[in-house]
Protein backbone atom coordinates (compact mmCIF):
# COMPACT_ATOMS: atom_id res chain seq x y z
CA UNK A 1 0.00 0.00 0.00
CA UNK A 2 2.84 2.36 0.86
CA UNK A 3 4.48 1.81 -2.54
CA UNK A 4 1.15 2.43 -4.26
CA UNK A 5 0.62 5.68 -2.33
CA UNK A 6 4.10 6.89 -3.27
CA UNK A 7 3.49 6.04 -6.92
CA UNK A 8 0.18 7.92 -6.93
CA UNK A 9 1.77 11.00 -5.35
CA UNK A 10 4.53 10.99 -7.94
CA UNK A 11 2.02 10.69 -10.76
CA UNK A 12 -0.04 13.59 -9.40
CA UNK A 13 3.08 15.72 -9.09
CA UNK A 14 3.99 14.98 -12.71
CA UNK A 15 0.49 15.89 -13.91
CA UNK A 16 0.68 19.19 -11.98
CA UNK A 17 4.07 20.09 -13.48
CA UNK A 18 2.88 19.30 -17.00
CA UNK A 19 -0.28 21.35 -16.51
CA UNK A 20 1.59 24.39 -15.22
CA UNK A 21 4.09 24.08 -18.05
CA UNK A 22 1.25 24.33 -20.56
CA UNK A 23 0.78 28.02 -19.71
CA UNK A 24 -2.54 27.69 -17.89
CA UNK A 25 -3.22 29.65 -14.73
CA UNK A 26 -4.72 26.77 -12.85
CA UNK A 27 -7.10 26.65 -9.91
CA UNK A 28 -9.64 24.15 -8.68
CA UNK A 29 -12.59 24.41 -11.07
CA UNK A 30 -14.79 22.22 -8.93
CA UNK A 31 -14.33 24.64 -6.04
CA UNK A 32 -15.39 27.80 -7.83
CA UNK A 33 -11.90 28.56 -9.13
CA UNK A 34 -11.30 29.84 -12.62
CA UNK A 35 -8.47 28.95 -14.98
CA UNK A 36 -7.26 31.57 -17.47
CA UNK A 37 -6.72 30.37 -21.02
CA UNK A 38 -5.89 33.16 -23.46
CA UNK A 39 -8.28 35.98 -22.59
CA UNK A 40 -10.98 33.63 -21.30
CA UNK A 41 -11.80 32.87 -17.66
CA UNK A 42 -13.01 29.27 -17.46
CA UNK A 43 -15.95 29.08 -15.08
CA UNK A 44 -16.74 26.06 -12.89
CA UNK A 45 -19.50 24.96 -15.29
CA UNK A 46 -16.75 23.85 -17.67
CA UNK A 47 -14.58 25.09 -20.51
CA UNK A 48 -15.95 26.98 -23.53
CA UNK A 49 -16.13 25.30 -26.95
CA UNK A 50 -12.72 24.47 -28.32
CA UNK A 51 -11.03 24.09 -24.93
CA UNK A 52 -10.67 20.46 -23.88
CA UNK A 53 -10.82 19.23 -20.33
CA UNK A 54 -11.33 20.93 -17.01
CA UNK A 55 -8.14 22.08 -15.25
CA UNK A 56 -7.82 20.63 -11.77
CA UNK A 57 -5.02 20.39 -9.25
CA UNK A 58 -5.63 17.73 -6.55
CA UNK A 59 -3.74 19.61 -3.84
CA UNK A 60 -5.30 20.96 -0.65
CA UNK A 61 -3.40 23.62 1.32
CA UNK A 62 -4.12 26.71 3.41
CA UNK A 63 -3.24 30.08 1.88
CA UNK A 64 -1.12 31.40 4.73
CA UNK A 65 0.19 34.28 2.62
CA UNK A 66 -3.31 35.74 2.24
CA UNK A 67 -3.66 35.89 6.03
CA UNK A 68 -1.16 38.70 6.39
CA UNK A 69 -2.29 41.62 8.52
CA UNK A 70 -5.07 39.79 10.38
CA UNK A 71 -5.18 38.96 14.10
CA UNK A 72 -3.99 35.45 14.89
CA UNK A 73 -7.48 34.43 16.03
CA UNK A 74 -9.16 35.62 12.84
CA UNK A 75 -9.69 32.07 11.55
CA UNK A 76 -12.00 30.27 13.97
CA UNK A 77 -13.79 28.31 11.22
CA UNK A 78 -12.67 25.33 9.17
CA UNK A 79 -14.57 26.00 5.96
CA UNK A 80 -13.74 22.55 4.62
CA UNK A 81 -16.18 21.31 7.27
CA UNK A 82 -18.22 24.28 8.54
CA UNK A 83 -21.16 25.84 6.71
CA UNK A 84 -19.30 29.03 5.72
CA UNK A 85 -20.35 32.12 3.80
CA UNK A 86 -18.24 35.22 3.14
CA UNK A 87 -19.78 38.67 3.28
CA UNK A 88 -17.85 41.17 1.18
CA UNK A 89 -18.33 44.92 0.84
CA UNK A 90 -17.13 47.03 -2.10
CA UNK A 91 -16.36 50.67 -2.88
CA UNK A 92 -15.74 51.99 0.64
CA UNK A 93 -14.88 53.08 3.14
CA UNK A 94 -17.81 55.45 3.16
CA UNK A 95 -20.26 57.29 5.43
CA UNK A 96 -22.12 54.10 6.43
CA UNK A 97 -19.13 51.84 7.03
CA UNK A 98 -18.84 52.77 10.71
CA UNK A 99 -22.47 51.71 11.28
CA UNK A 100 -21.75 48.43 9.52
CA UNK A 101 -18.73 47.83 11.74
CA UNK A 102 -20.92 48.18 14.82
CA UNK A 103 -23.37 45.61 13.46
CA UNK A 104 -20.63 43.13 12.62
CA UNK A 105 -19.01 43.59 16.04
CA UNK A 106 -22.30 43.00 17.84
CA UNK A 107 -22.84 39.79 15.87
CA UNK A 108 -19.18 38.70 16.14
CA UNK A 109 -18.92 38.50 12.36
CA UNK A 110 -15.79 39.10 10.30
CA UNK A 111 -16.09 40.24 6.69
CA UNK A 112 -13.89 41.32 3.79
CA UNK A 113 -13.82 44.91 2.56
CA UNK A 114 -12.61 45.61 -0.99
CA UNK A 115 -11.64 49.26 -0.68
CA UNK A 116 -10.98 52.04 -3.17
CA UNK A 117 -7.81 54.06 -2.70
CA UNK A 118 -9.58 57.38 -3.19
CA UNK A 119 -12.10 56.47 -0.47
CA UNK A 120 -9.33 55.40 1.89
CA UNK A 121 -7.83 58.87 1.41
CA UNK A 122 -11.19 60.40 2.41
CA UNK A 123 -11.89 58.09 5.38
CA UNK A 124 -8.57 56.89 6.83
CA UNK A 125 -9.94 56.56 10.37
CA UNK A 126 -12.69 54.23 9.15
CA UNK A 127 -10.15 52.00 7.44
CA UNK A 128 -8.07 51.83 10.62
CA UNK A 129 -11.18 50.87 12.60
CA UNK A 130 -12.01 48.17 10.04
CA UNK A 131 -8.56 46.62 10.34
CA UNK A 132 -8.55 46.91 14.13
CA UNK A 133 -11.82 44.97 14.24
CA UNK A 134 -10.15 42.03 12.47
CA UNK A 135 -11.78 42.35 9.07
CA UNK A 136 -9.87 41.53 5.93
CA UNK A 137 -8.96 44.28 3.47
CA UNK A 138 -8.94 43.66 -0.27
CA UNK A 139 -7.81 45.93 -3.10
CA UNK A 140 -10.57 47.30 -5.36
CA UNK A 141 -8.31 49.73 -7.32
CA UNK A 142 -7.87 53.46 -6.80
CA UNK A 143 -10.98 54.91 -8.45
CA UNK A 144 -13.02 51.98 -9.81
CA UNK A 145 -11.64 51.91 -13.36
CA UNK A 146 -12.41 49.04 -15.71
CA UNK A 147 -8.98 47.40 -15.70
CA UNK A 148 -9.51 45.78 -19.09
CA UNK A 149 -9.49 49.26 -20.64
CA UNK A 150 -6.08 50.17 -19.21
CA UNK A 151 -2.60 49.21 -20.31
CA UNK A 152 -0.35 47.13 -18.04
CA UNK A 153 1.17 50.20 -16.37
CA UNK A 154 -2.31 51.57 -15.67
CA UNK A 155 -3.42 48.32 -14.06
CA UNK A 156 -0.35 48.27 -11.82
CA UNK A 157 -0.83 51.91 -10.84
CA UNK A 158 -4.47 51.39 -9.84
CA UNK A 159 -3.48 48.56 -7.53
CA UNK A 160 -0.14 49.69 -6.13
CA UNK A 161 -1.35 53.21 -5.27
CA UNK A 162 -4.18 51.71 -3.27
CA UNK A 163 -2.02 49.05 -1.62
CA UNK A 164 0.61 51.61 -0.62
CA UNK A 165 -1.98 53.93 0.92
CA UNK A 166 -3.72 51.10 2.82
CA UNK A 167 -0.38 50.06 4.28
CA UNK A 168 0.49 53.64 5.21
CA UNK A 169 -2.88 54.26 6.84
CA UNK A 170 -3.58 50.93 8.53
CA UNK A 171 -0.31 48.98 8.53
CA UNK A 172 -1.55 46.12 6.33
CA UNK A 173 -1.17 45.38 2.64
CA UNK A 174 -4.15 43.85 0.80
CA UNK A 175 -3.46 40.24 -0.16
CA UNK A 176 -6.55 39.95 -2.42
CA UNK A 177 -8.10 42.07 -5.13
CA UNK A 178 -11.49 42.42 -6.79
CA UNK A 179 -11.72 43.95 -10.27
CA UNK A 180 -14.33 46.69 -10.69
CA UNK A 181 -17.41 45.35 -12.49
CA UNK A 182 -15.81 41.91 -12.27
CA UNK A 183 -14.03 42.81 -15.52
CA UNK A 184 -10.76 40.99 -16.13
CA UNK A 185 -8.71 39.45 -18.92
CA UNK A 186 -5.34 37.82 -19.56
CA UNK A 187 -3.49 41.16 -19.33
CA UNK A 188 -5.00 41.88 -15.91
CA UNK A 189 -4.28 38.33 -14.74
CA UNK A 190 -0.63 38.69 -15.75
CA UNK A 191 -0.25 41.90 -13.74
CA UNK A 192 -1.97 40.34 -10.75
CA UNK A 193 0.39 37.39 -10.91
CA UNK A 194 3.33 39.79 -10.84
CA UNK A 195 1.87 41.63 -7.86
CA UNK A 196 1.14 38.40 -6.00
CA UNK A 197 -2.62 39.00 -5.92
CA UNK A 198 -5.37 36.42 -6.44
CA UNK A 199 -8.56 37.80 -8.01
CA UNK A 200 -11.81 37.40 -6.06
CA UNK A 201 -15.25 37.91 -7.56
CA UNK A 202 -18.54 36.57 -6.12
CA UNK A 203 -21.35 34.06 -6.46
CA UNK A 204 -24.22 36.16 -5.08
CA UNK A 205 -24.93 39.69 -6.32
CA UNK A 206 -28.27 41.18 -5.19
CA UNK A 207 -27.45 44.26 -7.29
CA UNK A 208 -27.91 46.50 -4.29
CA UNK A 209 -26.30 49.33 -6.25
CA UNK A 210 -29.63 49.75 -8.07
CA UNK A 211 -31.02 51.54 -5.02
CA UNK A 212 -33.36 48.85 -3.70
CA UNK A 213 -34.59 48.83 -0.11
CA UNK A 214 -33.07 46.84 2.73
CA UNK A 215 -35.77 44.16 2.69
CA UNK A 216 -35.28 43.52 -1.01
CA UNK A 217 -31.51 43.29 -0.59
CA UNK A 218 -31.82 40.85 2.30
CA UNK A 219 -34.44 38.74 0.52
CA UNK A 220 -32.28 38.32 -2.58
CA UNK A 221 -29.26 37.22 -0.57
CA UNK A 222 -31.22 34.85 1.65
CA UNK A 223 -32.95 33.24 -1.32
CA UNK A 224 -29.72 32.41 -3.13
CA UNK A 225 -27.13 31.65 -0.46
CA UNK A 226 -25.46 28.24 -0.24
CA UNK A 227 -22.42 27.06 1.76
CA UNK A 228 -19.09 28.23 0.38
CA UNK A 229 -20.45 31.29 -1.40
CA UNK A 230 -19.19 34.87 -1.56
CA UNK A 231 -21.81 37.63 -1.21
CA UNK A 232 -21.27 40.99 -2.90
CA UNK A 233 -22.65 44.06 -1.09
CA UNK A 234 -21.70 47.76 -0.94
CA UNK A 235 -21.03 49.58 2.31
CA UNK A 236 -21.51 52.90 0.49
CA UNK A 237 -25.24 52.05 0.20
CA UNK A 238 -27.23 52.84 3.34
CA UNK A 239 -30.01 50.33 2.62
CA UNK A 240 -27.44 47.59 2.08
CA UNK A 241 -25.88 48.30 5.47
CA UNK A 242 -29.37 48.27 7.00
CA UNK A 243 -29.99 44.85 5.40
CA UNK A 244 -27.00 43.19 7.09
CA UNK A 245 -28.58 42.54 10.53
CA UNK A 246 -31.42 40.55 8.95
CA UNK A 247 -29.04 38.65 6.67
CA UNK A 248 -26.73 37.71 9.54
CA UNK A 249 -29.46 36.71 11.97
CA UNK A 250 -31.31 34.55 9.44
CA UNK A 251 -28.18 32.80 8.20
CA UNK A 252 -27.11 32.07 11.78
CA UNK A 253 -30.50 30.40 12.31
CA UNK A 254 -29.72 28.23 9.27
CA UNK A 255 -26.44 27.15 10.80
CA UNK A 256 -24.07 29.35 8.80
CA UNK A 257 -20.82 30.84 10.09
CA UNK A 258 -19.21 33.93 8.58
CA UNK A 259 -15.71 33.82 7.16
CA UNK A 260 -13.32 36.26 5.58
CA UNK A 261 -12.50 35.44 1.96
CA UNK A 262 -9.09 34.02 2.84
CA UNK A 263 -10.64 31.87 5.53
CA UNK A 264 -13.27 30.63 3.09
CA UNK A 265 -10.62 29.74 0.50
CA UNK A 266 -8.16 28.25 2.99
CA UNK A 267 -8.99 24.65 1.94
CA UNK A 268 -7.72 25.29 -1.61
CA UNK A 269 -4.48 26.40 -3.21
CA UNK A 270 -4.78 30.15 -3.82
CA UNK A 271 -2.66 31.30 -6.76
CA UNK A 272 -1.84 34.91 -7.74
CA UNK A 273 -3.45 35.88 -11.04
CA UNK A 274 -6.18 33.23 -10.78
CA UNK A 275 -9.82 34.14 -10.28
CA UNK A 276 -11.86 32.68 -7.40
CA UNK A 277 -15.64 32.83 -7.08
CA UNK A 278 -16.17 30.86 -3.89
CA UNK A 279 -15.73 27.44 -2.33
CA UNK A 280 -18.36 25.56 -4.33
Amino acid sequence: MRKLAVALMAALALVTVLAVGSGLAIGMAGLGVVAVVGDVHLLPEGPPPGVKGRPWVPVIAADAEARRGLPVDAYPHDCAVAKCVALTFDDGPGPYTAELLKTLAAEKVRATFFVLGEKVAEHPDVLRATVAAGHQIGNHTWDHRDLTGLDAAGVRSQLTRTADLVRKVAGVRPALMRPPYGASDRKVAKELEGLGLPEVTWTIDPQDWRGMGRDAVAAKVLKQVQPGEIVLLHDIKRESVKAVPRIVKELKKRGYVFATVSELLAPVVVTPGVQYRGLL
